[in-house]
């Protein structure tokens, strides 16, 4: 089924949702109308009309359907909460910023057609998800805390119970580095609460596991190590068992527990695509454990390739640990710079696609330029070829902001202080070639 996509979010009128229904059963109005004995035109007349037409009409509507008026089209707020439902059912498939952002029209929806608090609390959910992405974490952090108040004054079962469940992982998520150790725990609490009627054993384990990794980002491993535990114990599919199992290669230092948890995974992961740069990652983790700097950087390269033209959809992650890799294990100069300058040019010409990982790729980025800065020839270089990279103003909002921080680094990393006397030659001989040229 496709995605969900901007156009899609319009509430459609009775006789509209009717007409599609004609067209799609039919094949044509022409002979739909011919089945009741009318005319075309009349059945076109009265399904744009805003009360139905006649009664005639729609009595032979329903004898020729088989329905019940009613049951034809859905009501302004059905419609709204489907749309949010459907949202909320693809959000884990969603690679660009364009994509979550249509939470902000769901949002309108929810509000105009008046949806039931699940939905609207949905909305914000998708809201959080998107300003998160945006790198606006006081936002994303506003937007959960007030589906979460929303829910907690309507009865608490069924879909109520596991949306607030979804809520209350992404706080945890986005306060990982922020909150207080009190403040964590008194959601981690909350959060168990909600937890533990949830039916699903899957939806469970995935929820483990992003609390699992928030706590590891905090380095508190004793927490860390109970939730991935969990995950592993509620997992029942494959795939949330092989996710699982990757976990274990994030929290476990020991070489041999890594690389039996790592083919695991994969076992369980064959044919999941979307995933083999996640499985290298694990992979370039161990060879880490193992102390092979090169095995790491060569896993690291293999995840990068698998992601193709789609790297800043992938975890950051990859990016980060490359940097470190490349940082503790390039000393030579000129192959440091000119894999960074390749990696960088690599990251930027995907900015215009608006992935939702985008920024944090960037933020990797200036963390190993302040470690390492480029040379002044190296950063002028740099400048040059991303000015041949499709235009800054093009890019969602949220990465072109990011991107014009990146420039102005490579500026002062090339103009910092003087112009440098390599870069003064490069011009002379720029200056004469130009002229040859234009002879």
């Amino acid at each position: 089924m496709q995605k969900l996509r901007k156009n899609d979010l319009a509430i459609k009128s009775p006789g509209l949702q009717i007409r599609e229904k004609i067209q799609r059963d039919y094949g044509d109005l022409k002979t739909f109308a011919n089945k009741i004995d009318m005319s075309e035109s009349s059945v076109d007349q009265y399904l744009t009309h805003k009360n139905m037409g006649s009664s005639t009409f729609k009595i032979r509507l329903t004898r020729e359907l088989g329905q019940d008026f009613r049951s034809l089209y859905k009501s302004d707020q059905e419609q709204a909460e489907i749309l949010i439902d459907r949202f909320l059912s693809e959000v884990d498939r969603y690679e660009q910023l364009s994509e979550l952002q249509m939470a902000e029209s769901l949002h309108d929806l929810a509000k105009s057609c008046e949806v039931n608090p699940w939905a609207a609390a949905s909305a914000y959910y998708g809201l959080a998800l998107y300003r998160e992405a945006c790198g606006e974490t006081e936002k994303a952090l506003g937007y959960l805390s007030r589906g979460i108040a929303l829910l907690r004054v309507t009865e608490s079962q069924g879909r109520t119970t596991e949306i607030l469940a979804l809520m209350l992982t992404r706080l945890i998520w986005v306060e990982r580095l922020t909150a207080t150790k009190e403040k964590l725990f008194k959601d981690l609490q909350n959060w168990s609460v909600y937890l533990k009627p949830i039916e699903s054993r899957d939806l469970r384990a995935e929820m483990c596991l992003t609390v699992a990794k928030a706590f590891l980002a905090r380095e508190e491993l004793s927490t860390a190590q109970f939730y991935f535990t969990m995950a592993e114990d509620l997992a029942e599919s494959e795939h949330v068992k092989g996710k699982a199992k990757l976990g274990t290669v994030l929290i476990s230092g020991d070489f041999e527990t890594c690389h039996i948890a790592a083919a695991e995974a994969e076992r369980l992961l064959r044919g999941a695509s979307d995933l083999v740069p996640e499985l290298l990652l694990s992979r370039a983790r161990i060879s880490e454990i193992g102390n092979d700097g090169r095995e790491t950087l060569n896993y690291l390269h293999m995840a990068m390739d698998r992601c193709g033209r789609k790297l800043t959809a992938h975890s950051p992650e990859l990016s980060g640990m490359w940097f470190r890799k490349l940082l503790e294990e390039i000393t030579e100069a000129t192959e440091f710079e000119r894999a960074l300058r390749a990696h960088i040019l690599r990251l930027v010409s995907e900015l215009g696609k608006g992935y939702k990982y985008a920024r944090s790729h960037l933020n990797e980025t200036f963390d190993c330029l302040g470690r390492r800065p480029l040379s002044s020839l190296g950063a002028f270089e740099l400048l040059k070829d991303l000015g041949r990279i499709q235009h800054p103003e093009s890019y969602h909002p949220a990465v072109s902001e990011l991107y014009y921080k990146l420039l102005g680094k490579l500026a002062a990393d090339a103009f910092g202080s003087a112009i440098p006397e390599e870069l003064l030659q490069l011009e002379d001989a720029e200056a004469v070639q130009h002229a040859e040229n234009g002879k």
